[in-house]
């Protein structure tokens, strides 16, 4: 399907013949995230937890975008991963419900210091310490939020170990 379409903007000019492959990648992450994106609503929808499933993504996928760690090696792998650590993620959530606290400052303070000894790119660290502290303001302002906000910190951490 992928191909398909960058035949036909490569036919309609849209795009040059010369970087199919760099189109034809992009399109394929594009379209297999947003896969990934439905599967987790719908799952989430049919175990009846569309709301844990919602604030997943927004709190775990912006800093996935930028923390980096484990990748899978093909589509389906990373197809299943993904679906098994949401599947625990949903279920498991109402344990974090204590240690907002405890998990956000020492985050903010793991950030700094990584930014200040190089381990992390500067644009990076400046997105990331900018969700961070939108996190802590959200945690501190609606409590109810803290539990899915810390899942999301450690998981990202966890994530990022393996590589």
């Amino acid at each position: 399907m992928v191909e398909k379409i960058i035949d036909i903007m490569i036919n309609r000019n849209v795009i040059d013949f010369r970087e199919k492959e760099i189109y034809y990648y992009g399109l394929f992450v594009l379209l297999f995230n947003v896969i990934i994106l439905i599967s987790f609503i719908f799952v989430g929808y049919m175990c009846g937890k569309l709301y844990d499933a919602i604030m997943f993504l927004v709190f775990f996928m912006p800093p996935r975008l930028y923390i980096g760690g484990y990748h899978c090696k093909t589509p389906q792998k990373c197809f299943i991963v993904s679906n098994l650590v949401f599947l625990l993620s949903i279920f498991s959530v109402h344990i974090f419900e204590n240690f907002f606290y405890l998990v956000i400052i020492p985050q903010i303070i793991m950030l700094i210091y990584k930014s200040k000894i190089g381990y992390i790119k500067i644009e990076y660290y400046q997105i990331l310490l900018v969700c961070y502290l939108i996190y802590l303001i959200l945690g501190t302002v609606y409590p109810m939020l803290g539990k899915y906000i810390t899942l999301s910190l450690l998981l990202n951490d966890l994530l990022s170990l393996i590589e």
